[in-house]
């Protein structure tokens, strides 16, 4: 009897783990999604990982200089002081001018602050500043790229491969925007970092090639949201946080990017972008792309931290006699203007102690547009014992409830046996007396 109604069980006041279905992204109908040259494009929001746009996010590509995310926050993590000066050296900057690679424009002889080598390595792209950290922190290339590789493994960045601190092309030097993007994640919540990648300038101290010190600009920024009335070419997105861009001629445009948009944190990695034109293309498809987003979607929260979702009454306990199962979370997604939703609550309408903590006892789902995008199980958050006595005067009352044409037959045929069996008694009493006189 007891594996029965363990087997019946369901359970108490609810948690309601958020889990947005992470990783696929949820067509809607009539979506008219902008046209972009990048052929590869992931788009999902910080908080609660809901993918709104994935165009071969699995696919195998070449990062070019979104390496230098890894290059920068292992320099920074591997850095005591920043404010301690660097020589350059011609060993640093030994093959970079005939690989083409772009640079900050540090020279032989300068000996900038190590912040400035940081900023030099995200904001202009600068190979020589990438050369210099690992110089700093490795004594070499080679034992610098083992970092990064190390790095990659910790943060379950399985499909990438790094062979060298700039991004230079390497058949063997490979990732994807999933990957990308994870890695940009953990970047962006390093202080350092984060203040590196929302810079649009950096001016560094003076050296022996540059006696003002040299200044150095974002390569990403310099075409967004730019108030400089001399800049013919600019593109507008709201709350922009900073990107790192990356080119080589089998990568071609890309961009690791973010912004912050009604209180939506998004993040945005794109690549292969082909066409070529005054402002770059990867910088064109951002702006389009959270643009359209930014317009045509917006967050919707569903249920509300400690809203009740279903109120639930316990049977076999005195003391609890119903349990109100509410949602533990915000549950909260981005969804089209003109949302069409749906929503699941797979729960039962009895609940029968003994109720175990953290069992799992029915779910809820929310669709889209028929599409699922979001489902999370529900679970009890208490323990409920189970009272013999109140199980059996339950079940008594039950029988009755059910029964209970047949119980009040049964009884009235008692009452009548009864009252026959009293009249035969009656009889045989009063023969008794008869007899005696």
């Amino acid at each position: 009897m007891k594996k029965i109604f363990l087997t019946l069980l369901i359970i108490a006041y609810i948690f309601v783990s958020s889990q947005i279905v992470y990783g696929e992204e949820v067509n809607y109908p009539n979506e008219n999604k902008p046209e972009i040259s990048s052929d590869y494009v992931y788009l999902y929001d910080l908080n609660t990982k809901q993918v709104l746009w994935d165009i071969g996010s699995d696919e195998i590509i070449f990062p070019a200089s979104l390496t230098k995310m890894m290059t920068l926050i292992i320099a920074i993590e591997n850095i005591d002081d920043v404010n301690d000066t660097i020589l350059i050296s011609e060993e640093m900057l030994a093959g970079l001018k005939e690989a083409h690679a772009s640079r900050a424009g540090f020279d032989v002889g300068d000996e900038p602050l190590l912040l400035d080598i940081l900023y030099g390595i995200l904001l202009p792209s600068g190979a020589d500043c990438t050369n210099a950290a690992a110089y700093y922190v490795s004594g070499g290339l080679e034992g610098y790229v083992n970092l990064m590789n190390e790095k990659a493994k910790e943060l379950k960045m399985y499909n990438t491969n790094f062979e060298n601190v700039t991004g230079l092309h390497d058949e063997k030097h490979a990732s994807t925007l999933k990957d990308m993007a994870i890695l940009l994640e953990y970047c962006l919540q390093n202080d350092i970092f984060y203040e590196i990648f929302s810079s649009n300038e950096h001016q560094a101290i003076p050296t022996l090639n540059y006696k003002e010190g040299l200044k150095m600009e974002s390569v990403v920024t310099k075409y967004i949201n730019n108030d400089d009335p001399n800049i013919k070419y600019n593109v507008e997105i709201d709350g922009f946080i900073g990107g790192k861009s990356g080119y080589t001629n089998s990568a071609r445009y890309c961009l690791a990017s973010s912004a912050k948009h009604n209180g939506i944190q998004y993040i945005l990695i794109t690549a292969h972008s082909w066409i070529e034109r005054v402002i770059p293309s990867h910088i064109l498809d951002a702006g389009l792309i959270y643009n359209y987003y930014f317009e045509n979607y917006d967050s919707q929260i569903i249920y509300k931290k400690d809203e009740i979702i279903k109120d639930i009454p316990v049977y076999y306990n005195f003391f609890q006699k119903n349990i109100e199962i509410k949602s533990n979370d915000d549950i909260e997604m981005i969804l089209p203007n003109d949302e069409n939703l749906h929503i699941e609550i797979s729960l039962p309408d009895k609940l029968y102690a003994p109720i175990q903590k953290e069992e799992n006892i029915g779910n809820i789902k929310v669709y889209s547009y028929d599409n699922l995008v979001y489902e999370s199980e529900l679970y009890s958050d208490v323990t409920i014992k189970k009272s013999m006595i109140a199980f059996v005067l339950t079940n008594l009352y039950w029988f009755i409830i059910r029964y209970k044409i047949q119980v009040i037959l049964s009884l009235i045929l008692l009452i009548v046996l009864v009252f026959i069996l009293k009249i035969v008694y009656e009889i045989k009493v009063n023969k008794r007396r008869f007899k005696r006189r």
